[in-house]
Formats: C-alpha cells, sequence, structure tokens
C-alpha cells in the first residue's frame, strides 16, 4: 500500500533497515515541514542515502531490500525466469548480479531439478567472455543465482544509442561472443537464445556473455499463451529456423545462427528481418534471404555473415571456434577503445510533473536540492536557502541577479563609448602669478674716483727722481750699567 504522510514514509525506511540509525537521524532533519513522501524521497536520493529504484518501492510501501546475505540496491532487467537486481555483499561489500527464480520453477519438482543441474552446469563454466556464476542459494523458498556484475553496455543499447558499429569493431565483438560459446558448447551446453542484448561488453572492451544454459529452460517451461508469445518477441528476430518448430536435433549450429543474425544488427543497425507479425518473422527466418548490408560492408565479411545465417545447419560454420576462426583476419591491431557507460541503472520514477528548467525544479528549487545544500546554521545560509526554496523565488532572484548585471554592464559600456568618441576634457591653465622680490637694502660702498681721474700709478721716464730722505746715522750706545 502506498506511503500518503512522512510519519508512514519513515516507518517503512527504519522498518527497511538501508539506513543507520545516524543516517535515519539525518533523513529526518533533511525533511522540512510539511514536505510530502514523495518530495522526501527524492531528496534522499539526491543524497545518495537510497537509490531513486529504493525510492520507488519505499513509496509504494515496500520494506524488503535483503536477500539472504545481499541488499538489493537496483532493478537491472526481467527475463523470462524472473529479475535481475544489483545487489551488495553486506559482510564482503562486494557488487554482484542477483538472478531471481520465479516461484514457478520453485514450486515444481522436475522442474527445480532442471534448474538446479543447469545451475551447477553453469557455475562450472569459466571464461573471460561468459559471466561467471557464483553460487546458487535459496530464501524463503525463492531460488536465485548469483553472479558477476557487469560494468558496461549491452550491444543492444549500444547499437541504438550509437547506431551500426564499424565494421571492425563488429567483428571483434562477434569474434569474442565466439570463443565464450565454443567453451559452453565443449561442455555440451546450447545458449539457445544469443541476441544482442544478452552480450555486454565491459570498460575494457571485453564481451561477456549473459544467462548461458537458462534460455532452454526458460522456453521449455513456459505456457503456451498468447501472452507468453508476445515476450519472446525479442529472441523470435535472432532465432534459429530449427528452434522455432521444435526440432530434436539441436545443436551448437542453432547459436551460430542466432550469432550470426547478431552479427548482422551490429552491421546494419536492425535484426535481418524487423518486420511483420511473429508468425510472419519465423516463417521469413525459414524461407527468405536477408536484406542486403550498407554498401562499405566488404564482400568477403558480408559472405561469412551469410553463412552464419544459413537455413540448413549443414550449410552453416560448423561450430563456433571455426566462426572464431574466420573472423580473426578481421581483428584490429589494437582493440578499439569505447566510451565508459553503466550496463543499465535503475528507471527513473514515473513523475510527469517533476520538471526541470535551467536547474529550477517544481519542488527543490535548483537542480540536486540547492535549498538542502544551502541550509546551515549561519543566518547567511538561511537566508539564501529561502530566496531558492521554491522555483518562484529562484526565478525571482535570478531575474533580478539578471536585471541589475546587463544594467551595469550596459552602463559600463555607455562609459566606455563616450570616453572613445569625446575627448577628455583639459582642465583650465593656471594664472601666472610672480612672487613679489623682496627690496634689498643697497650695500654702501666707498665712493672711489673714476679710473680718469686717478693719477698715473707709475711716474714717467723723463720725470726727475726725487731725492731719498736724510738720516742721520747710528750712534752706538753705551751699555746700561746698574747701580
Amino acid at each position: 500500500m502506498a506511503v500518503t504522510t512522512a510519519e508512514e514514509f519513515f516507518a517503512v525506511l527504519q522498518k527497511s533497515k538501508l539506513l543507520t540509525p545516524s543516517q535515519l537521524a539525518q533523513a529526518r532533519k533533511a525533511a522540512q515541514k510539511g514536505d510530502d513522501p514523495k518530495t522526501i524521497a527524492k531528496r534522499l536520493a539526491r543524497r545518495e542515502l537510497i537509490t531513486r529504484w529504493q525510492a520507488g518501492q519505499l513509496l509504494a510501501g515496500r520494506s524488503s531490500f535483503y536477500l539472504g546475505k545481499y541488499r538489493l540496491i537496483e532493478l537491472l532487467g526481467r527475463g523470462g525466469m524472473g529479475h535481475v537486481f544489483l545487489g551488495r555483499h553486506v559482510t564482503m561489500n562486494r557488487l554482484v548480479a542477483l538472478k531471481i527464480i520465479s516461484r514457478q520453477v520453485g514450486k515444481d519438482p522436475a522442474s527445480l531439478e532442471r534448474f538446479l543441474a543447469e545451475a551447477r552446469a553453469i557455475a562450472s563454466l569459466d571464461h573471460p567472455n561468459i559471466v561467471q556464476a557464483y553460487s546458487v542459494d535459496n530464501e524463503d523458498g525463492r531460488y536465485y543465482i548469483v553472479m558477476e556484475y557487469v560494468e558496461g553496455l549491452d550491444l543492444q543499447r549500444m547499437v541504438d544509442e550509437d547506431g551500426p558499429l564499424d565494421c571492425r569493431l563488429a567483428v571483434e565483438y562477434i569474434r569474442q561472443a565466439a570463443e565464450g560459446l565454443d567453451h559452453a558448447h565443449q561442455r555440451n551446453m546450447i545458449h539457445c537464445d544469443v541476441k544482442p542484448s544478452n552480450l555486454l561488453v565491459n570498460v575494457q572492451g571485453v564481451v561477456k556473455i549473459l544467462d548461458m544454459g537458462l534460455a532452454r529452460l526458460t522456453h521449455d517451461e513456459r505456457p503456451e499463451t498468447s501472452d507468453s508469445q508476445e515476450q519472446v518477441l525479442g529472441s523470435v528476430d535472432y532465432l534459429a529456423p530449427e528452434q522455432a518448430v521444435g526440432s530434436s536435433e539441436l545443436d551448437r549450429r542453432a547459436d551460430v545462427y542466432s550469432l550470426g543474425c547478431t552479427f548482422y544488427f551490429l552491421l546494419t543497425g536492425h535484426p535481418p528481418f524487423p518486420k511483420g507479425t511473429l508468425a510472419e518473422r519465423i516463417l521469413k527466418h525459414q524461407t527468405q534471404a536477408p536484406p542486403p548490408m550498407r554498401a562499405d560492408v566488404p564482400a568477403d565479411l558480408t559472405a561469412i555473415c551469410t553463412k552464419m545465417m544459413a537455413k540448413k545447419p549443414d550449410d552453416r560454420y560448423p561450430s563456433a571456434v571455426e566462426v572464431g576462426r574466420v573472423l580473426a583476419q578481421w581483428r584490429p591491431s589494437t582493440p578499439p577503445s569505447r566510451r565508459t557507460t553503466s550496463l543499465l541503472r535503475a528507471k527513473p520514477l514515473e513523475e510527469p510533473d517533476d520538471a526541470d528548467f535551467f536547474g529550477l525544479n517544481l519542488e527543490d528549487g535548483f537542480r540536486s536540492g540547492l535549498y538542502d545544500r544551502m541550509s546551515g546554521n549561519s543566518w547567511i545560509e538561511r537566508i539564501s536557502a529561502r530566496l531558492f526554496a521554491t522555483p518562484l523565488r529562484s526565478a525571482v532572484v535570478v531575474s533580478v541577479l539578471s536585471i541589475v548585471l546587463l544594467g551595469s554592464l550596459s552602463l559600463l559600456f555607455v562609459r566606455s563609448d563616450r570616453a572613445a568618441v569625446e575627448p577628455a576634457a583639459q582642465p583650465p591653465p593656471a594664472t601666472f602669478k610672480p612672487t613679489p622680490v623682496p627690496t634689498r637694502k643697497p650695500i654702501e660702498r666707498p665712493d672711489f674716483p673714476l679710473l680718469e681721474s686717478l693719477p698715473a700709478m707709475e711716474p714717467a721716464l723723463d720725470a726727475p727722481q726725487p731725492e731719498p730722505p736724510q738720516t742721520a746715522p747710528l750712534q752706538p750706545q753705551a751699555p746700561a750699567i746698574p747701580p
């Protein structure tokens, strides 16, 4: 039953044991007064306390997220055998893929025995191009397989997103898949459901085969109803003719045909016979040749793909190892690089009203919960958080800031243009006022006669010379004798 109030949501969250007591207290603190459960769940997902898939389960009132020693994190996909989840070992903290088998298999003793036999055979496979199975376990009557978690992208999504692959890249992926299939064929295991969505490419460019040995059990256990037929539409596009009619002489060459159809899909971007009803497509696989490939595919490569998709098993390559040997000449000298992409992530919650336009969210203000990140103890943080609490406030604040910024820039440009057109005004010249020179008192000098009025300094040569004055001769005086 879906939760309707915040208290109900926190009660389910506490019961799920997804959060520690301290994390639960942090989650309660993050919830604002008046928040509805959906807003709280989205806020916790943004803070990475829970995943979006877990948030959707909590909103639906489900609190069971543990399967044995594993915590369920996300739903990776659905298949004929059941559901595949991303899980984490509670003790070892290791990510794994958990394939939970439907209850129908567990209730029937014969089906359960066949499943366990297939599971033991899968666990015996050890090849770098096959997803490894670690163990098989049971929890409350639900059987599940613990498998290797592959971080990467399947070939179906790869072509859907990027279009047909380069010839050498497609050859490399099919060659690796052929080597993995040959390893299983040598142990008398047939895949029976080789298709692009069952071939994963990890971040290192290594192909991993999914659901090895489980497809045959799935097809055998599926009831003959129209609904069940619709579930295998994706597999019909890659199904061998002898497999579609239920031939008892099914062998490894059926996987070669399906691998050839997958090769065709990688080179063209669509299966060999994409149009028509279920019966029409099955008939085309038995009677018609596939349409021609694109022009840039080499003729000899087209011939290899055509031989893999031969209608009669005897006209195909006898084994997957032969396919790998033929394609080896197309193997590039250096493995082609590819962008890192996660395998599958939890699908977002179906919320058509959860609009996000230029960072504005209808419930949480700016993207990633700006209100939550800015809420703090200081008055500046509180005021800032309140300004961006709602989309309307956020829009008003952004608009005002934009107007102020544009106005400032416009004013700055206008001033710059005026300065470039009009010369700068020169200041008026300063009036020169001479500083008065103080009057000095004249220096008193003696009056000297002019040079013309002075007598000659030297007498003339012919002038009579004056006689020297007569002086009396010096008379010696007797020394005074003291009395």
